[in-house]
Order: C-alpha cells, then sequence, then structure tokens
C-alpha cells in the first residue's frame, strides 16, 4: 500500500510502484518512474525523467535529476537520471541528470550508498555496489 504525506507533490504522469513512501513536502515530477518498496524522506526531489529502482531511499533534503550544471546544455533535451535497485541516497546529496554529450542520463548501480552532501554531475556512470562518502564530487562524465 502507498504511503503519500497529503503535503507531498505527486505530478500527474509520475510512476510509482507498490508500497512507496513519500513523506511530507517531497516531490515528485511527472516523468519520473519510483519503483516498488521505495522510501522517499521529508523534502526530497525526484526531477526529470529520474527511475529509482525497488527498494531504494533517498533522504531529506536529497535532490535527484535536476538539470546538468553544464553550459551547453538546452531545456529542451531528454535528460535524467537512472538509480538502481537497493541504492541509498543521504540527506542534501545532489544528482544531476545527464546531457546531449553523453546519452542523457546520469547511472547509478544497484546497492549504491551515497552519503550526505554528495555532488553527482551530469553524465556520471557509477556501477554497483559503490560507496561515496560525505561531501565527495565527481564532475561530469566520470
Amino acid at each position: 500500500m502507498k504511503k503519500i504525506h497529503p503535503s507531498a507533490v505527486i505530478e500527474d504522469g509520475a510512476i510509482l510502484g507498490d508500497d512507496v513512501v513519500i513523506e511530507a513536502y517531497a516531490y515528485v515530477s511527472k516523468e519520473a518512474k519510483i519503483g516498488n518498496g521505495v522510501v522517499i524522506k521529508q523534502g526530497a526531489r525526484i526531477l526529470s525523467d529520474t527511475t529509482i529502482g525497488d527498494h531504494s531511499r533517498v533522504f531529506s533534503y536529497a535532490i535527484v535529476g535536476d538539470i546538468p550544471q553544464d553550459i551547453s546544455y538546452k531545456d529542451e533535451q531528454k535528460s535524467g537520471v537512472i538509480i538502481g535497485q537497493n541504492s541509498t541516497i543521504r540527506e542534501f546529496a545532489t544528482i544531476n541528470s545527464g546531457t546531449a554529450k553523453g546519452d542523457g542520463f546520469t547511472r547509478i548501480g544497484d546497492n549504491a550508498f551515497i552519503m550526505a552532501y554528495c555532488h553527482i554531475a551530469h553524465d556520471c556512470l557509477l556501477g554497483d555496489n559503490i560507496i561515496l562518502a560525505n561531501n565527495a564530487t565527481l564532475a561530469g562524465h566520470v
């Protein structure tokens, strides 16, 4: 059963899996795809064409899928983030969408653990079972 706080904003068109929990003031864009058993904590923002795999957790005030910090980016480009299953994105982490210089997507594999205040820039391709410690920063195309 889905548990969605009344103050959360879920745009029409967002796809939510079974047993999703979305806490107060969280935001999910119309293009987002949220897997089964995903927990999105208070104030987190899931933007653009972002996919979050089953049983992942996005903690408070993390921002996933905002536009890339790349001056060549054009708003009309299709872009997003793909996060695998059983991944954890901790507080205030930022993960930017990809650009046309890549395939348009920033990708993170299964079982990732992204600690608080990390930044993963556009077009990064990160494998399974990775750990990024607090405040780690990855520039674009890593």
